[in-house]
């Protein structure tokens, strides 16, 4: 059966019974409300810690909401048996908010509606419809079984979608992205939608903390006692080995952070994630002290944006790693 949360739904119906279309929006019209990408520091919102001066591109939160639900469908398909026959802009839609309250209605074979009802009593035409705002769906495509081949068909129409109309050509691709786009092309794709499905560049900053005291913890304290050689294969993967106290030097809040973290002379993959997870545990002592910054300090999105920034591939890398390595679910269930 095919996921109908990731389906246009044909058939709504109002409170009165009345036939509905579902509210929603053409990808190019949404997208010209809600850039995909963001400009950081942006009018309203400053990079902070920043000294030299640099801006950057990131993913915004709707295009986040947008690319996940994308790959998200595609695993619950694929996971389901099936895969899209084929797709492309002209298959998704946005979903939109509404006002209005709307149903699947209800078969009359199935029940019986009470008779005769006051004029200002209504009963429930159906099952109550949520319309999940921001989230592509699918319409007029057709499914076929689901095969190696057909998953990485799908992947690499996603691949397609997402740069041709979600990116914009002008704005070089932030890196996390870029290593999501990678994937999607991989050989490999139609055995990742694990890892495609919930991939680092498309969670919102505000669940960011989770990705860091999920994996973290998991490859410095759980590995080492379960598989030693799986600890040292992800560690010998990890990025920035060789500038990523340079970079936490060039902001002024995460140099704080490195010079007050217990081991500052371990540099190597092991100090790097035990530095990135000391900010991850400290950032609400530090940054919510009005002695660090008078007037209440910083909020906690703004410091995930501040370590994606300035590490763009680490938290991908780690999934993709502990992914190769048969631990990625493992990691999850820990």
């Amino acid at each position: 059966m095919v996921p109908s949360r990731h389906i246009v739904r044909n058939t709504l119906v109002n409170l009165h019974g009345t036939p509905c279309s579902e509210p929603l929006s053409t990808v190019e019209d949404y997208v010209s409300h809600h850039p995909v990408l963001a400009r950081v520091p942006s009018e309203g919102f400053r990079l902070i810690g920043e000294t030299l001066g640099r801006s950057f591109y990131i993913v915004s939160e709707p295009g986040m909401k947008l690319i996940s639900s994308l790959t998200t469908a595609l695993h619950e398909f694929h996971e389901d048996g099936i895969c899209v026959s084929s797709f492309d802009e002209s298959n998704l839609v946005v979903s939109n908010d509404t006002r209005e309250m709307l149903f699947h209605p209800i078969k009359p074979h199935k029940i019986k509606l009470p008779q005769n009802l006051p004029t200002d009593v209504f009963v429930s035409p159906g099952l109550s419809v949520f319309p999940d705002t921001g989230r592509l769906k699918f319409r007029d495509v057709e499914f076929e079984q689901s095969s190696p081949t057909g998953i990485r068909a799908n992947y690499l129409d996603a691949h397609a979608f997402i740069t041709k109309k979600l990116l914009q050509p002008e704005i070089p691709a932030p890196d996390d992205i870029k290593h999501l786009l990678k994937l999607m092309k991989s050989p490999e794709s139609a055995t990742m939608g694990p890892l495609l499905s919930r991939h680092a560049s498309v969670v919102c900053m505000g669940q960011r903390l989770g990705l860091a005291m999920t994996y973290i913890p998991y490859i410095r304290q759980l590995l080492p006692c379960i598989d030693q050689t799986a600890e040292a294969m992800i560690l010998k993967e990890m990025p920035y080995l060789d500038d990523w106290t340079e970079r936490a030097k060039k902001n002024k809040l995460l140099e704080l952070f490195f010079n007050h973290r217990p081991d500052k002379t371990r540099v190597d993959a092991a100090g790097f994630l035990d530095f990135y997870y000391y900010v991850s545990i400290n950032r609400m002592k530090w940054c919510r002290s009005h002695w660090f910054k008078p007037g209440g300090g910083y909020t906690p999105d703004e410091i995930e944006t501040v370590k994606t920034l300035t590490y763009p591939e680490l938290m991908p890398t780690i999934q993709e790693a502990l992914w190769r390595m048969n631990h990625l679910e493992k990691a999850h269930v820990s």
